[in-house]
């Protein structure tokens, strides 16, 4: 069987979602299938830097006007077409001819754009591409949810039956087994932490819904329990944001929170 995978746009770094579609190809060809990945290519956002306000536009353009007309193109070799990630679903149009799924991770963007979150607004041009979103999901034949919760997600708002929509848990994207206490100490004592000293781990980016101020709260209120007053926070992931080193500045949470960016799985693990 012939599988085409329809991956991410790589100017938008979405690591997790580029992952994914590497193990979903890297399995799939283990267990026997022939299988292409395509994505959209940059073409017009490689003009401007990251910094550009041009860039999110241009975007839009290598997503959804030039990248079409190739994936019609690739649909015609293939048996079976998977939409790694419903944040494509709008594709779902220009691969109808084949038999399709998608892979739905959350529904937190769209809820955002339907006003389910007040403390993240979404802005008109956000609202737009949610809307395409949930049209290519209404077009999708078949859905896969992560979990259960995104799976009623799905149902409530996109109004897919049973039938249509199933879950499958995600996997490991590392083997994030135990390790010997030499080889963790030597690592953490690598990068500034003392490995005799409890702590608490937080681990993501700096979206909205990872919620980083909101870890930063709690363990401020921790550290006044006399239960917890010994943890220390370890923050892994991106850069903190200007907001977040106020906060641990001017709560004298110095020495006791770590900010670790670009961490290896090896480093993770």
């Amino acid at each position: 069987m012939k599988m085409l995978l329809v991956g991410n746009y790589p100017a938008d770094k979405q690591e997790s979602m580029l992952r994914f579609c590497q193990m979903l190809s890297e399995g799939l060809k283990e267990g026997g299938f022939e299988v292409r990945v395509v994505q959209p290519e940059v073409v017009f956002s490689r003009f401007v830097s990251r910094q550009s306000p041009l860039r999110k536009w241009l975007g839009y353009l290598d997503k959804l006007v030039v990248f079409p007309h190739r994936l019609r193109r690739a649909v015609g070799w293939a048996d079976v077409v998977h939409i790694c990630d419903h944040s494509n679903a709008f594709y779902a149009s220009v691969v109808s001819s084949k038999p399709a799924v998608v892979t739905c991770h959350d529904m937190l963007a769209i809820r955002s754009a339907l006003g389910d979150f007040p403390d993240n607004i979404t802005g008109w041009s956000g609202r737009i591409y949610q809307r395409l979103i949930m049209r290519g999901l209404r077009a999708s034949p078949y859905i896969v949810c992560v979990s259960d919760a995104t799976r009623e997600d799905v149902q409530r708002l996109v109004g897919k039956n049973t039938k249509s929509v199933c879950v499958v848990y995600n996997g490991l994207n590392y083997p994030y087994s135990r390790m010997s206490r030499e080889q963790a100490t030597h690592l953490m004592v690598g990068r500034g932490l003392d490995s005799e000293k409890d702590f608490l781990m937080h681990v993501g980016g700096n979206q909205w819904y990872k919620n980083r101020m909101g870890v930063l709260r709690i363990f401020a209120a921790l550290l006044e329990c006399h239960e917890t007053s010994h943890l220390n926070l370890v923050l892994a992931g991106k850069p903190w944001t200007e907001e977040m080193r106020s906060y641990v500045s001017r709560h004298n949470l110095t020495g006791r929170v770590f900010e670790l960016c670009d961490v290896s799985n090896e480093e993770l693990r």
